[in-house]
């Protein structure tokens, strides 16, 4: 009797603890799953995270490519046009060198052609002298004769 009560008694404290023990076992187990599952949630956000920042660093990068393109198109157009403006500065400095050797020219040409006409104004004035006193001199040979 007592013998059996006292080890019923033992065998159901054993279940109790064996119970309680295995309560513990999928409490742990379910907080360990929950834990897991909020490991793996918090994974797939900082995955997320990373293909966004990831993704990001893509499009700044590509828009900084896209700027440094157009800056380099723009260095290249600036030269070419600095290239033009020296062609057309030395073409207007030639075109000012063969003006001013013409004009050059031009003045001793017009220096010659003053003096030319200064002897030839000379010439006539003597010329016109001497045809006047010729004149003159005919006049008073007609009134003696």
């Amino acid at each position: 009797g007592e013998a059996c009560r006292c080890a019923c008694a033992v065998v159901a404290a054993s279940e109790a603890a064996a119970a309680a023990a295995v309560q513990r076992a999928v409490e742990t187990a379910a907080a360990s799953a929950s834990a897991m599952q909020r490991a793996e949630d918090r994974e797939v956000e900082i995955g997320a995270t990373m293909a966004s920042a990831e993704a990001l660093a893509g499009e700044k990068v590509a828009a900084a490519k896209e700027k440094f393109k157009k800056a380099v198109e723009k260095g290249k157009s600036i030269d070419k046009q600095k290239k033009e403006l020296e062609t057309t500065v030395e073409e207007r400095e030639a075109e000012i060198v063969r003006l001013a050797s013409e004009l050059a020219t031009l003045k001793e040409s017009g220096i010659a052609q003053v003096a030319a006409h200064e002897a030839s104004d000379a010439a006539i004035a003597t010329a016109s002298v001497a045809t006047s006193d010729e004149l003159t001199t005919t006049k008073d040979k007609l009134k003696t004769a």
